[in-house]
């Protein structure tokens, strides 16, 4: 089959590196995979080496079907017909498939993955709003059927579901991991070692909190270091937090890591903290893993990622959180009998991400959505909140800009 994905700015970041382990599965499976983005990052290429043909397009978030010139444009560069399969990877470029899907006027499939809790919940169910939300909130919640919409786990779908005030049918696919490349790791964890991988920015807030939870174990007379992967706007920040708290021989800055490479930060981690995908791959590393629950600046945490429910990787549970402190100072504490069972419990998470079983789901879910006349499917009132969402959105705007006044 052909496929197309469609990618926000390609980053160092969880969806992104998923979109390259998914691609480079189906080209091994026989698959044609072009891959639509935004923009790349040059350190980035390297990770989609047998991931298919990337293509940019700095426009492609503009993409719909009244935004004829830029359809054509990308038409030329994509040039695969018929397309079979397009799959959204960022909440607003459901616009972006559609417009696709119209153009080859063949039937297709578009299917949707949904790895935040805050993704198409703009959408209410009256007919009054039906123009003060996204365009790609309507196509998610109307124009999708169930096995389209792959929810990354419950936590997530429930968290949307409670948001819109309404049920949402769809399919719990969790994220695939390949965790082959860390079976040939020589793991000599070194008591006190902490490691986190991720971007340095939004979400990740927990990366300048985390300054004072070292200073709080280092007073007490706990050992530890922690070594930080990744780069962002906050790194200038946490620079001077660190030489604030005289924090430089404990807390290690060490830039991006090539992910081809990231399994050797874990062989000597004692602990993980963090998130997402880098979770799940330190889990499979067998590198017991404290989960962080995104946005907060202050850790906050629900324990370790073996001991989450389903398939969660550090979404909020709005539940009462643990203290995060404590967790950690007790991960770094435990005796050695009780860190080994952590360890084998924290890789027996981690397979049930497993890439061949979650793709081979992925298939399967896929076997069971309609290949579509999109170009009939699309009625005139989605047609219309294509022009009228925008106008609604820039006076929203200034309304908000007159009362703040």
């Amino acid at each position: 089959m052909n496929f197309i994905f469609l990618g926000p700015r390609i980053i160092m970041g969880g969806i992104e590196t998923l979109m390259s382990r998914m691609a480079s599965w189906l080209i091994k499976k026989g698959h044609s995979v072009k891959i639509l983005c935004k923009s790349i990052d040059d350190e980035m290429y390297g990770i989609f080496d047998d991931a298919g043909m990337i293509i940019v397009e700095d426009r492609i978030d503009k993409i719909h079907l009244l935004n004829k010139k830029c359809v054509k444009r990308i038409l030329s560069k994509i040039s695969t017909n018929p397309v079979d399969v397009i799959v959204s990877f960022s909440p607003g470029l459901l616009k972006s498939a559609v417009a696709i899907a119209c153009s080859f006027k063949t039937k297709s499939r578009i299917v949707s993955g949904v790895w935040g809790d805050m993704w198409f919940s703009g959408y209410r169910k009256s007919p009054v709003c039906r123009f003060l939300y996204d365009p790609s909130d309507y196509i998610f919640h109307k124009l999708l059927s169930e096995h389209a919409r792959l929810f990354a786990n419950k936590t997530i779908k429930n968290s949307i579901e409670e948001t819109c005030n309404c049920s949402i049918p769809g399919v719990i696919w969790p994220l695939p991991v390949d965790g082959n490349r860390f079976n040939s790791i020589k793991r000599k964890a070194e008591r006190g070692e902490i490691v986190s991988v991720g971007r340095l920015s939004g979400m990740k807030e927990y990366n300048i909190g985390m300054i004072d939870i070292i200073k709080r174990l280092k007073d007490e007379g706990t050992k530890v270091r922690w070594f930080v992967y990744g780069d962002g706007r906050y790194k200038e920040r946490m620079e001077d937090k660190i030489q604030e708290l005289k924090l430089g021989d404990s807390i290690f800055l060490m830039g991006n890591i090539d992910y081809k490479e990231m399994y050797k930060v874990f062989e000597t981690a004692w602990l993980f903290v963090g998130m997402g995908t880098a979770i799940v791959e330190a889990s499979y590393a067998e590198v017991p893993s404290l989960s962080v629950v995104p946005f907060y600046t202050e850790p906050r945490t629900y324990g370790y990622f073996h001991d989450l429910p389903d398939f969660n990787v550090g979404e909020d549970l709005k539940t009462e959180p643990k203290d995060f402190f404590t967790e950690l100072r007790n991960g770094l504490k435990v005796d050695n009998d009780a860190y080994e069972r952590m360890c084998s419990e924290s890789r027996k998470k981690a397979q049930l991400f497993n890439i061949d079983e979650r793709m081979n789901d992925f298939m399967e879910h896929l076997g069971k959505v309609e290949s579509e006349n999109w170009d009939r499917k699309t009625t005139f009132g989605y047609r219309a909140s294509l022009f009228i969402y925008p106008v609604v959105r820039r006076l929203k705007k200034i309304v908000n800009l007159i009362a703040s006044a």
